[in-house]
């Protein structure tokens, strides 16, 4: 697809609604793009003129000589409909003279004093049809990673793989701990989470459509230009994307939202609901939960060189329970193949303690299965896992968003003890890749075990940001409880 400057990206940063990351991805764009740099000019210049435009005093409209004007027309229409009865076609003719008069007329209120404006209200059939809009040739998604089982349809049991392309009206089904990533174009592509079912609507070369009957799919789409769209249907729900990295779950009936880079816009029958911006979570209800900030899987091959990458494949190996290769995670419970570019890439295995055992392999042929023989434990690994970090606004983002469900815990079990507040402290333990591993509240003076059960059944369905340095880590979370009275 040629290069179009990309006009939205362009309005946000002008109106200094970018990310510090996103803007600067911007400057350096800008220093070698001329379409670009001349797109920020004419809208800078278009703008300037709006605002002069604006600052006029509107004109003022001389109402006696219209009125007159009107009354002059009414009675040419009147002789002139008398005269053309005794014709064949005349009342057509005389419908479509009233109309053309229409026209001249409408152009020239403002520049004359001399107005002719027609007071006839016969309809006129017109052929008018609104342009439809052009959103280019069909382009085929080509699949760029997959783990486990992912399935063409729902019915003859195919299977997507590496290098497998598929069409505009795709229906591509994932099965549990199983995983797909596309490409749609360059720079544009998606992440069929595990148990996920989602339809190529559209896949145009200025429009790509997606329709999620359930599951996750996280989405990397380039900066759009005007002309260009991309769309995720889920449920009555509508995300509208301009240039940007984002999630879209869905349960049922429910949709969350979750926005890593740029922003995306939630409708719902048409209605704007919400605009999320990075980062940044929405949810249609308190029942599903978005993806924590910093957490949107990155679509694999969506650079321009990735389509002549060769394959490789890493099989199923006992103890590893997933793999990290050129910055692509996925679940280790079948094969998992991948495009990636040649030269030496690190390999790493995670083993169910968060071990990481690593394999240094250097691709250069299609269709290379890597050899488990070459995977090792790193000397500078120790034998026990070592504890690890997580950045202090990123626990916060987390457990702000899931406190709505801790308060309901406590508001269901207040009405049973109406006496029932006190401090106290929250301990989670989180594991390698960010899932809560175990959740513990100690309730000091305060003894009620169904509370207790109640929070900590929802904190363990919080996922954090993995963390660094090590492959667990454990946190302590004070909660105050406290009645309104």
């Amino acid at each position: 697809m040629l290069h179009q400057p990309k006009t939205a990206a362009l309005i946000a940063y002008d109106a200094d609604l970018l990310s510090a990351a996103g803007r600067a991805r911007v400057d350096r764009h800008l220093r070698y793009c001329e379409a670009c740099r001349d797109e920020l000019a004419s809208m800078r210049l278009y703008e300037s003129l709006a605002n002069d435009v604006k600052a006029l005093p509107a004109p003022e409209v001389n109402w006696d000589k219209m009125e007159l004007a009107l009354r002059r027309e009414a009675r040419a229409q009147s002789r002139a409909v008398s005269r053309a009865k005794t014709a064949t076609y005349a009342p057509l003719l005389g419908i479509a003279a009233a109309a053309a008069l229409v026209a001249i007329t409408v152009s020239r209120f403002g520049a004359s004093n001399d107005v002719h404006e027609p007071v006839d209200n016969t309809p006129v059939a017109t052929n008018t049809q609104m342009p439809v809009q052009d959103d280019g040739a069909e382009v085929r998604g080509v699949v760029m990673a997959a783990a486990g089982l992912v399935h063409r349809d729902s019915l003859s049991g195919a299977t997507l793989s590496v290098g497998d392309t598929f069409s505009e009206g795709a229906h591509i089904i994932s099965e549990e701990n199983s995983e797909l990533h596309a490409r749609m174009l360059e720079g544009t592509g998606f992440v069929l989470a595990s148990a996920s079912d989602v339809t190529v609507t559209k896949s145009r070369e200025r429009a790509v459509e997606l329709t999620l009957a359930k599951g996750e799919v996280s989405s990397q789409v380039h900066h759009l230009g005007g002309e260009e769209r991309y769309l995720i249907h889920a449920a009555d729900y509508e995300v509208r994307v301009r240039g940007t990295r984002f999630s879209v779950k869905r349960d049922a009936d429910n949709v969350a939202v979750s926005v890593d880079e740029g922003f995306v816009e939630v409708s719902k029958h048409g209605e704007v609901l919400a605009v999320v911006r990075a980062p940044g979570q929405w949810g249609s209800s308190g029942d599903l939960l978005a993806r924590a900030s910093g957490q949107v899987p990155r679509a694999r091959g969506l650079e321009a060189s990735a389509l002549s990458w060769p394959t490789l494949t890493l099989p199923a190996v006992p103890g590893i329970v997933s793999w990290i290769v050129d910055g692509t995670t996925a679940a280790a419970v079948g094969a998992f193949a991948l495009r990636v570019s040649t030269g030496t890439l690190d390999v790493v295995g995670i083993d169910a303690r968060g071990l990481e055992i690593h394999a240094s392999y250097n691709m250069v042929n299609e269709g290379a299965v890597l050899d488990t023989a070459h995977l090792f434990v790193r000397p500078d690994r120790n034998v026990e896992p070592r504890n690890g970090t997580i950045e202090a606004a990123a626990v916060r983002a987390v457990v702000m968003q899931g406190m709505d469900r801790v308060n309901r815990c406590y508001a269901r079990w207040l009405r049973v003890r109406p006496n029932l507040e006190g401090h106290m402290r929250l301990r989670v333990n989180v594991g390698a890749h960010g899932q809560v591993e175990d959740a513990m509240l100690n309730m000091g003076s305060t003894e009620f075990p169904q509370l207790a059960q109640c929070i900590t059944e929802q904190v363990r369905s919080w996922t954090f940001p993995a963390p660094t340095g090590g492959s667990s880590v454990s946190l302590d979370v004070p909660l105050d409880f406290a009645a309104q009275r």
